[in-house]
């Protein structure tokens, strides 16, 4: 643990702890569906998303808990309690952690110096009612050139299974034998059955999922390589493939993470949602970003910067705009980003700083 310990006393001094600091971006209101399926039957829903599913070792990622009651957001100040059955909190260091809501949403990170999966949970009790869902997180090993993915095609199936998805990404290895690939949607996990694998590519064929009754329910897919070694390869993919009764014809944004960046621009964001299909634009305020990859539920962007030609948004918070081509449709987040100053060290006092390993 000595080195996160390190990193985050650097930070802390800095810049102060970013979920708890009053001075942290507010993170936004959902609109729309997305993120992980929630347990319970009342109208309090719970769903988690991360900015990055599979971070290398001796890293942080961020995870953010959206928690609605009957499609509204809950009100500000409500507990969500975070707990991880691997890694430690950047808040705490600890593997649980509470964090309160500010217009339905909480925001902690997960760090990890070692590689391994991690389960990260969010439960929130509001009102009488209990809700919770969980993520998974799979820390990547950084000594070595280490297998990847990117993204899902189709990314849309039918719930009575049967639909072949090609998973892309690269250094797979192994043989469809040794490869074990498990969905998760609706409460339920089933493992889909793996008809080929090449270096760049595994492909396999959806279990039926019956639970999947809605326009769109996402799917947490993961991926372990090598299960006949003494050093598998788990990889997670939370956003990348949904079940339901047919493509949805509407864009819907649900999250952005991060939800700030630099006046800069070029910052890396992960933009949660549904009904996401090319060719598509991606809007920061009136600015269009650089769009790198395309799901059903996720875009994956390069931020514009905050000025020139004709924007205005310094330090400003901005609307993200996700418009389908095709048809004109928008989906639109409602200030789901904000652009700050950049962090620059200009001293650090006291000179020293004694630093005690975990």
């Amino acid at each position: 643990m000595r080195r996160i310990a390190i990193a985050l006393t650097l930070l802390a001094l800095l810049a102060g702890v970013y979920a708890c600091s009053s001075d942290a971006p507010s993170p936004t209101t959902p609109k729309g569906p997305g993120g992980q399926p929630p347990s319970g039957s009342s109208g309090l829903v719970v769903r988690l998303f991360t900015s990055n599913p599979n971070p290398p070792e001796e890293s942080c990622t961020l995870i953010q808990a959206i928690v609605t009651r009957n499609g509204q957001s809950v009100p500000d100040g409500t507990g969500v309690a975070f707990s991880s059955n691997f890694g430690v909190f950047e808040q705490n260091l600890l593997n649980i952690i509470s964090v309160v809501t500010q217009n339905g949403a909480a925001t902690t990170a997960l760090c990890s110096n070692d590689p391994g999966s991690a389960v990260v949970s969010a439960r929130v009790t509001e009102g009488g009612d209990t809700s919770s869902a969980t993520i998974t997180i799979a820390f990547q090993p950084v000594a070595q050139l280490g297998p990847f993915v990117t993204f899902c095609d189709p990314s849309f199936g039918v719930p009575g299974g049967g639909t072949a998805v090609n998973i892309s990404g690269g250094r797979f290895f192994g043989s469809p034998a040794s490869t074990r690939v498990v969905f998760s949607a609706g409460g339920a996990t089933r493992e889909a059955l793996v008809t080929n694998l090449t270096g760049d590519t595994i492909t396999v064929i959806t279990p039926a999922f019956p639970e999947a009754q809605s326009p769109s329910v996402p799917v947490e897919i993961r991926v372990t390589l090598g299960t006949n070694t003494s050093n598998p390869v788990t990889l997670s993919l939370p956003n990348c493939f949904a079940f339901g009764t047919g493509p949805s014809t509407q864009a819907s944004v649900t999250a952005v993470l991060p939800s700030s960046g630099t006046n800069e621009g070029n910052t890396r964001v992960t933009i949660i949602g549904s009904g996401f299909r090319a060719p598509l634009q991606v809007f920061f305020g009136n600015t269009e970003a650089t769009v790198l990859s395309i799901s059903f539920n996720q875009i994956i962007a390069l931020t514009p910067p905050a000025f020139g030609a004709g924007a205005n948004n310094l330090n400003q918070s901005v609307d993200v705009r996700v418009r389908l081509v095709d048809s004109g449709q928008e989906g639109v987040l409602s200030n789901g980003f904000r652009y700050v100053v950049d962090n620059v060290i200009t001293s650090i006092s006291p000179s020293q700083l004694l630093i005690t390993s975990v």
